[in-house]
């Protein structure tokens, strides 16, 4: 419990900034080595923003029966030294490492980031901005032999309130989408705009192969003939006229 109906008020309604300010000069803590990290978020990002803060500027507004919290949930692991991506435990080859994996695994945690406050307008004409402080919480689904000893402490950052604070901003105001209804195109008269494609000819018949048969061998014969006039010297030079006459 709260101790109390007076503790319980206070722990609801009072303003912890001073204290935050002190522990955050005080009490250990961890800076990240990039102080900022900027990157474009298109049209799908921003309506699930828009969804999160129950905005209707979106298109696609959720319905009453939609789960929605009004913000999300930050994830927390500690990677370990020389590293660049997320390794499990269970997948380091190396056994001196397998005890630091173990102990990274055990503190992975989530904490919850409250973004209702990114619908209210900034000022003059610059996006909007929200100051948060995440508080962590171990993550509920650990590997049965992460903590089989007992050696570590159960469980990490609720005893002592470890949180994430942090800045998110946008470079604009939050607009209203603009709608990308494709609207059919209208049909002139009842037939589709693209004819059908032609009906395959029928088949040959015995006269028509026959003809073009006698046209091959005709158009052969005459070339030959030709060649043997040519090679003979039967050819008589003749001036042409207007139109090869």
């Amino acid at each position: 419990g709260f101790g109390g109906a007076a503790a319980a008020f206070q722990q609801l309604f009072d303003n912890h900034s001073e204290a935050l300010a002190e522990a955050e000069e005080t009490q250990p803590r961890i800076e990240w080595p990039q102080a900022t990290a900027r990157g474009y978020r298109g049209r799908a990002w921003l309506q699930q923003l828009l969804n999160t803060l129950q905005d209707d500027r979106g298109r696609l507004p959720l319905g009453q029966d939609d789960g929605v919290n009004g913000g999300a949930w930050l994830y927390f692991f500690p990677n370990l030294a020389g590293r660049e991506s997320l390794v499990d435990y269970k997948e380091l080859a190396d056994s001196s490492q397998q005890s630091l994996g173990r102990v990274a695994r055990w503190h992975h945690a989530r904490g919850f980031v409250d973004l209702r406050r990114l619908a209210a307008p900034g000022g003059a004409g610059a996006g909007p901005q929200l100051e948060f402080r995440a508080f962590l919480m171990q993550m509920p689904d650990q590997p049965a032999d992460c903590n089989e000893n007992g050696e570590l402490l159960a469980p990490p950052f609720t005893a002592c309130q470890t949180f994430v604070k942090g800045v998110i901003s946008l470079d604009r105001p939050l607009q209203r989408l603009c709608p990308r209804n494709i609207r059919i195109p209208a049909q002139l008269g009842a037939g589709p705009l693209i004819p059908p494609a032609p009906e395959e000819p029928p088949p040959p018949t015995v006269v028509e192969e026959l003809e073009c048969e006698a046209r091959r061998v005709v158009g052969k014969l005459a070339g030959e003939f030709a060649r043997m006039c040519h090679e003979r010297g039967y050819v008589e030079q003749q001036v042409a006229g207007p139109d090869g006459k």
